[in-house]
């Protein structure tokens, strides 16, 4: 869980310079987290970057924990860590 975070952190970042189909991609048993632009395509699971991002009241980004915790239990449960 926590490769996925630092990698929406570095998205946030660098958000003005990814374009909008930016896909954050998973490949559970490596913990491997890449992101990628329009068309790259990686070993794993992806989805679009901007559904790992929460947008508070004040425009602030940050990562969407929840959205993360859920999309990483699929690979791992967390109750035996």
């Amino acid at each position: 869980m926590d490769c996925i975070i630092d990698k929406v952190w570095e998205f946030i970042d660098e958000f003005d310079m990814w374009p909008e189909d930016t896909t954050l991609w998973v490949e559970g048993e490596s913990a491997t987290v890449k992101l990628g632009e329009g068309d790259q395509k990686f070993p794993g699971e992806g989805r679009p970057a901007i559904l790992f991002v929460h947008t508070d009241e004040d425009g602030d980004k940050e990562p969407d924990i929840d959205y993360i915790e859920d999309f990483a239990s699929q690979w791992f449960d967390f109750r035996q860590v």
